[in-house]
């Protein structure tokens, strides 16, 4: 209930920081993200986990991309990141309910990426 949009295409670029993100919104729970991956590009969405223990992203049979997918609290501090899927071992990525159960429901960030393009704080360390 009270969940964010069924489907978000993105509009133009996404931006790659909390404060240039896409904000996904609407009505009904958020199933899918469209959108374009330029090379050497992010695009971060704001995102509602309304369930974080049953909260769940994946780019796996969605692109062929090598991606990597992130995910960041309200202020921007990495919370999980997966690269290659942990499950099936593809080079898409996969997001699990296994770092979010305990978080409360609400905004949060969801960044993807082409492979090794990693997030950097302001001291430019991973």
């Amino acid at each position: 209930a009270n969940c964010p949009i069924t489907e978000y295409v993105e509009s133009g670029d996404a931006g790659d920081l909390p404060s240039t993100a896409a904000i996904a919104s609407g009505n009904g729970p958020l199933l899918a993200i469209r959108g374009n991956l330029a090379i050497n590009d992010a695009d971060m969405f704001q995102i509602n986990i309304c369930s974080p223990g049953s909260f769940e992203a994946t780019t796996v049979g969605g692109t062929t991309v090598d991606t990597q997918l992130f995910l960041f609290d309200p202020n921007g501090v990495g919370i999980s990141h997966d690269d290659d899927d942990p499950v099936t071992g593809v080079l898409q990525s996969r997001l699990s309910s296994l770092f979010t159960s305990a978080l409360p429901a609400g905004n949060y960030y969801l960044a993807i990426s082409a492979y090794n393009m990693d997030p950097q704080d302001v001291n430019a360390a991973l």
